[in-house]
């Protein structure tokens, strides 16, 4: 997952801070949810410590339906294990989930920016019409139920370039 060399997100001591600033900014500001950058770059302990205990929160501010999306500029398989309760590539299609509290619940995704840029510049017209393809390879490898609302609640939003570009 990589780390961030500025901030020691594996540590609980610097979670608790950073759930604390959190639920801050919630009380101050009333958002109804936060958009993560970059979340493959924190380890996902951060995330099973951080999501639920900002979810529970908002939630305490009736707030049932907080948001929490991340940017993700990777594969699917790296995006799955950090969407609801997360499965890596051993657990697609199963009833079976990484162990701990539901995470993020979707994300900005390109993988049809990727299908069609495989398309054009590799000539693969097969590739052309990426949604349905990326939604097919996505299908069984998501976890969209979210059990603290007892909800299907995930999102994904499929850029078409990327804006960093």
């Amino acid at each position: 997952y990589g780390t961030m060399d500025d901030l020691r997100l594996e540590s609980p001591r610097v979670q608790e801070k950073y759930i604390a600033m959190t639920k801050a900014l919630i009380a101050s500001t009333d958002v109804d949810g936060f958009r993560v950058d970059t979340p493959m770059q924190v380890p996902l302990s951060f995330f099973k410590a951080w999501a639920p205990a900002v979810r529970d929160f908002a939630k305490s501010l009736g707030k049932d339906r907080f948001g929490m999306f991340g940017e993700f500029y990777v594969t699917p398989a790296r995006y799955a294990t950090m969407t609801g309760r997360g499965r890596d590539n051993t657990m697609y299609g199963t009833e079976k989930f990484i162990e701990g509290e539901a995470t993020l619940k979707g994300g900005i995704v390109y993988s049809y920016y990727w299908y069609t840029f495989t398309a054009v510049v590799y000539g693969q017209a097969e590739l052309a019409d990426g949604l349905p393809l990326a939604y097919e390879e996505e299908a069984g490898m998501m976890d969209i139920f979210d059990p603290m609302s007892n909800r299907s609640e995930y999102s994904m939003w499929n850029f078409c370039n990327n804006h960093d570009n």
